[in-house]
C-alpha cells in the first residue's frame, strides 16, 4: 500500500514555476548595482553640493552683509523637515505606481529631472524667502528619487549581495559630493553657472541609472 508521502510529487506545478520565475530580478546584478550607484551619485551631487558650498555662496550674496548664517540655518532646517516627510511619501508613491516606465525608474527620473529644474530656478531667486521655498521643493524632489533608488536594493538585489551593493552606495555617498564640488569649482564662485552644472550632472546621472534598470 502506497502512503501519501511516498506518492506525493515535488511541487513543480506550472503556477509554482511561474512564481519562481517572476521572483527573479529583472535586471542583472552588475546593471542594477551600477544603476543604484549612479542614482546615488545623482542624489548626492544634487543635494549635498549646494549644502556644502553653492547654497552658502548664494545666501551670502543675497544677505549682502546681513545674517547669512541665520538665513542658511532657516532654509536648510525647513528643507530637512520637508525632505524627511517627502521621503516617506515618495516611497509610498513609488510602491503604488503602475506606469509602463516602471515604478522605480519613473520616480528616479521625476525626482532628478524636476529637481534639476528647481536647481536652475533657485539660481534666479532674489530673496531669502524665495530660496527657502525652492529649496524645500528641491529636497522633496530628490527625496522622491532617493526613496525609489533605495527600494531597488530590496526589489532586485539578491539578499546575499545586498551588503556588497550597500558598500558601493557608501562609496558613492562619499565620492559624489567631492566630484560635484570639483565640477562647480571650474566656474566662477557664486555664479548661476554653478547651479546649472549641478543640475546637468544630476539629471544626466539619473538618465544613465534609469537606462540600466529593467522592471
Amino acid at each position: 500500500m502506497t502512503t501519501a508521502s511516498e506518492g506525493s510529487a515535488p511541487n513543480t506545478t506550472p503556477t509554482a514555476a511561474a512564481e519562481e520565475e517572476t521572483a527573479q530580478p529583472a535586471t542583472s546584478l552588475p546593471r542594477i548595482a551600477a544603476a543604484i550607484v549612479m542614482s546615488y551619485f545623482s542624489f548626492m551631487i544634487g543635494l549635498m553640493v549646494p549644502l556644502q558650498l553653492v547654497l552658502t555662496l548664494h545666501l551670502t550674496r543675497l544677505a549682502d552683509g546681513g545674517d547669512a548664517t541665520g538665513a542658511f540655518g532657516i532654509v536648510t532646517g525647513f528643507g530637512a523637515l520637508v525632505g524627511l516627510i517627502a521621503n516617506v511619501i515618495g516611497g509610498r508613491l513609488s510602491d503604488r505606481t503602475t506606469w509602463r516606465l516602471g515604478r522605480r525608474r519613473s520616480w528616479i527620473l521625476i525626482g532628478a529631472g524636476v529637481g534639476a529644474l528647481a536647481l536652475v530656478a533657485i539660481s534666479l531667486t532674489t530673496e531669502v524667502w524665495q530660496v527657502a521655498i525652492v529649496w524645500c521643493c528641491i529636497t522633496s524632489l530628490f527625496n522622491f528619487q532617493l526613496a525609489a533608488t533605495s527600494a531597488l536594493l530590496a526589489d532586485q538585489v539578491p539578499q546575499k549581495r545586498q551588503g556588497t551593493v550597500s558598500g558601493l552606495i557608501g562609496l558613492a555617498s562619499a565620492l559624489g559630493p567631492l566630484a560635484g564640488l570639483s565640477l562647480v569649482n571650474t566656474v566662477q564662485a557664486g555664479s548661476p553657472s554653478q547651479w546649472h552644472l549641478v543640475a546637468i550632472a544630476t539629471f544626466v546621472l539619473a538618465i544613465v541609472a534609469a537606462a540600466l534598470i529593467r522592471e
